[in-house]
């Protein structure tokens, strides 16, 4: 893996953990029962991203071939 494909990696785990954050502050502000699910689901999937459950598989593997070397 070349060192711009693991800098690609890296960005698409932020993005997702971006996006899941920017759901959160949404639904802060709305009183949408609806959207304070998705407030619920947004920080599971910010928990799972920090042990990396969230993260494809394809993603994982790609990272343990990356830090194996």
């Amino acid at each position: 893996m070349s060192e711009s494909d693991f800098k690609e990696l890296k960005l698409n785990i932020y993005k997702e953990v971006k996006e899941s954050t920017k759901n959160i502050l949404k639904g802060l502000k709305s009183n949408n029962i609806e959207e304070k699910r998705q407030i619920k689901q947004s920080l599971l999937d910010i928990e799972k991203n920090k042990s990396g459950e969230v993260i494809s598989e394809s993603k994982k593997e790609i990272l343990k071939k990356y830090y194996s070397k």
